[in-house]
This record gives structure tokens, sequence and C-alpha cells, in this order.
């Protein structure tokens, strides 16, 4: 083949394909390896002439192509994704296909300029979740971890070239020349396309929530919007952070809170509205964080009926077998804390993250508990929402339940000061661990604490024996008027 050919072919192949050239794989007949170093034209000249393959890896943050690797001989599989991209909003005309040299197919698109890995990666679950196909058989490439070998070389083991094929017949075009036609995707327009699909799932995905949280969480407070309306350009932030604390105040979680300010902007004028919808759903999503850290519940009493029918929290003797049962002295704070609201509430909704500031430790050690009380049958967990098909991530509230104090006996009666303890304060992440250690030293005397606990949270226990006073004290400590708030 014309050596000027090869040349045309390699600077084609540089704009199309070669965007982050720190690091390369190479594919030989025996070994495949990836070379930590800069490549050059030289590299793709080889892999052209077959002395090797030769395959990229996306940047850290961006890429210039999309290929999806359908691994399967299945045309059937390859015509599905060139059909289904194409509904998608891509011409045709711009959808590439070629043979891998071996069994499967690479399709791909091309960007004029450089796209977001993860738009491109949002684009690929769309089109896997529209297709119904196994993200298994029918991969995204390239990553910043995954290379993708390049077409118009020869596959090392097998010998065939990897030419591009006609994409409606499949049959491979033994030619350089389908490289020379290739028309690119403008990055604008796809990035567009990708917010209109995220979009639309993001709307089914709150309606998911919606049902859930409808069919099996506590009825809340609804949030008055009427005095929050955008009258003039500018005021539209301010506002909707005032919608973001109102639904925080009134118990809603991370998710119900996003929702609120969505439902609020769109009832919204657009026209005094400056901002697009992705700009106002961002703000939401950390709208929704800082009310989560920094707006107090209140759980606002109007009925004087309702204010009597408050009660305090009653932790009774049988919880404390269940609670000292728990791995490591965090798990059993964490099991406190949950207990105190399941006593209030059948099931507990609350995030890892909630748990954690609550306990005063990181996510991941809260993580590790609470999969060791799963494990052991203390705690059933589940989720009311986590991924929705990789596009929308939105990440929803824990489900936790008590399965039941019927598995521990109570402590005998030689080692009990009460049968229960009424919390009557509010609960906060500065008193939890108090009131943690009041409890047990109100309800259990020093003698049972001393074969469950370690020895700082005996030191902890007995700072506040004194406070707890006898048994019939401890009975008569329920009847404070003030209800259950999370601050």
């Amino acid at each position: 083949m014309d050596d000027a050919l090869y040349v045309k072919a390699c600077m084609k192949m540089m704009d199309l394909y070669c965007h982050f050239r720190g690091r390369w794989l190479i594919m030989g007949k025996e070994i495949t390896n990836q070379i930590k170093d800069r490549y050059n034209e030289g590299n793709v000249m080889s892999h052209l002439r077959g002395e090797y393959s030769f395959g990229v890896y996306a940047g850290p943050y961006s890429t210039k192509f999309l290929t999806v690797d359908v691994d399967i001989d299945d045309p059937a599989v390859v015509r599905k994704v060139i059909d289904t991209i194409e509904e998608m909003g891509i011409p045709r005309d711009m959808i590439y296909v070629s043979f891998s040299g071996r069994k499967g197919y690479h399709v791909e698109i091309f960007f004029r300029d450089y796209v977001y890995n993860n738009v491109a990666m949002k684009f690929y679950w769309a089109m896997i979740d529209r297709a119904g196909l196994d993200p298994k058989k029918v991969e995204f490439r390239p990553t910043d971890g995954q290379a993708i070998k390049l077409p118009l070389g020869i596959h090392q083991k097998t010998g065939n070239r990897c030419w591009f094929v006609d994409r409606e017949t499949l049959e491979p075009i033994e030619s350089f020349d389908p490289i020379f036609s290739i028309e690119k995707v403008d990055q604008e327009y796809f990035n567009e396309l990708v917010r209109r699909i995220t979009k639309e799932y993001v709307s089914e995905a709150y309606e998911e929530i919606s049902k859930q949280k409808e069919t099996g969480a506590r009825k809340k407070t609804k949030v008055c919007y009427d005095s929050l309306t955008v009258t003039r350009i500018g005021t539209r932030h301010n506002l909707q952070a005032k919608v973001a604390a109102r639904a925080r105040m009134d118990g809603l979680d991370y998710d119900e809170i996003v929702k609120a300010q969505m439902d609020w902007y769109a009832a919204q004028d657009k026209s005094k509205i400056a901002s697009t919808y992705d700009e106002v759903m961002l703000d939401a999503e950390r709208l929704a964080d800082w009310a989560m850290k920094n707006v107090s519940v209140k759980n606002v009493i109007v009925k004087q009926e309702e204010h009597r029918e408050a009660s305090p929290i009653r932790i009774a003797k049988q919880a404390v077998p269940y609670i000292l049962r728990a791995p490591t002295r965090t798990g059993r704070l964490v099991m406190f804390l949950l207990f105190i609201f399941s006593v209030k509430y059948e099931e507990v909704r609350m995030s890892i993250k909630t748990i954690a500031e609550f306990v005063g430790v990181t996510s991941a050690v809260v993580c590790n508990v609470i999969s060791r009380m799963e494990s052991e049958g203390l705690l059933e967990k589940r989720k009311t929402f986590n991924k929705y098909n990789k596009i929308a991530v939105l990440q929803g509230t824990n489900v936790y339940r008590v399965p039941g104090l019927k598995k521990f006996r109570s402590p005998d009666s030689k080692y009990l000061n009460a049968d229960f303890y009424d919390i009557t304060e509010y609960v906060t992440k500065d008193n939890l661990r108090d009131l943690y250690f009041r409890t047990l030293a109100a309800i259990c005397k020093p003698e049972y604490l001393e074969r469950h606990l370690t020895k700082p949270e005996l030191v902890e226990c007995e700072r506040r024996v004194d406070a707890c006073g006898d048994a019939g004290a401890v009975a008569d400590a329920g009847g404070a008027e003030g209800i259950l708030c999370i601050q």
C-alpha cells in the first residue's frame, strides 16, 4: 500500500481518536501491555502497518469519541445499537461501525470538540436501557482505565484487518476510504441531547420516588410557597433557598427537598427566570445538601389536641440486650439511635450520612457496622431509591426496621434499676451520646453493663448513675410535652 496513504490515514486517526496521550495499549500476538508513556504518529503508523495493535484511553475527564464495543458475534445486536443511537438523536450517517478483527464490532460516534466522560457515559446507559441490552456484552469505551483498539489495523491473533463495515449490511469495506469521510457530531448538540435525555429520566425517577413515599412514608406537613413567587429576574436563587429551608423544617429528607424545589420551579413564570432547567436542578441538589446540614426540623404543633398527643420516647428493658448485642461501641450507639426513631415510627428513614453525623464518625464506619448488624439479623435495611439506570443518579434515604425484641431475653430483675426509661428532651447530635449512657445507667445495674460494655463506656455510665435516680424515679421520668426533633 502507498506510504502516502498510510500517512494520510495516520493523521486522520490522530485527529479522530487521539486525545489523552500519556498512556496507551500495545497488543501483540502473545501479550498485551499498557505503556505509561506518550505515544506519537509513529505508533499509529505501526498499528496501520500491522506491526502491533494500538489502543487509546480517554482522558481523565473527557474524550473525542464514543465507542459501543459489541463483544459478541450477533449482527442483530449491532443493528439494535445503531437503530437506538439514531432514535436518540444522532443522525444515522454519523454512526460508524468497524470490525474488531475477531467476532465483535465497534459502533462509534465522533465529536468536534471534547465531551466530558460522564456525559458520554449517560448517553451510553440511556442507549442500553432503551435497547434492553446486556452492558456486560455491549460495553462503553474508552474510559480513563479501559482502552479501545483502533480500527484499520491487523488483529494480532486472527490476522484479520479491522475494516470499517457497511452499517446496513455489516459487510467489510476493504479500503481506507471510509475514515476520510467521517463526520463529527457537534459538541453542544450532543450535550443538549444528553441533558434532554437525563431530564426525562430524572422526571421518571422523581415519579417513582413520589409513589414510594406516598405508599410507605409518614405524613408530613405540606410546604406552603404562596409567598415565594418569582416576580423579577435575579431573585430565583434566594427564593429557591427559602423553599429548601422550609421543606427541611417540615421534616423532608434530601430527595424530597430536591423535588419540592423542582415542583416550585415548575409553577413559576419562566420569563422571570434566566437560569436553565439544568442550572436550577444543580442548585436544587446543592441547596438540599445545605438544608440537610444547616436547617433544623421543626414539627409545628397547631392544635392543642396534637400537643397533648406528643409523647416521650420510651426505651424498654427488652431493648437493652438488643442494643448491647450490636458489634463495637459505634454499632451500639447506631442501634440506640435507630431504636429511638423506631419507637416513634415503625420504619426509620435515615441516610448513612445523617447517622454518621449523629454518631460522630465517618460514613464508612457506619456502613461497616450496619452491614454487620444486618448479617447478624439485628437490623433490616432496604433502599427507597438508589440509581436510576446510571443516567440520573439520585441517592435516597435508607429504610431501617428492627425485626423484633424477642430474639434476646431482657435482663433478669436483679440486674435492673427500672423497666423502662423515657426520653423527654429533643434528640440532637450533641446529646445523643449522653442520652445513650443515661438510658443504660437508668435501666441496668453496673454488674450487668460490665459484661457488655468496654471500660470507657462503663466510665461514661458511672457518671450518670446519680442523675438517673432509683427505679421509681426513672419510671416517672417521662411525660414532657416536647416531641422528637432532629436538629
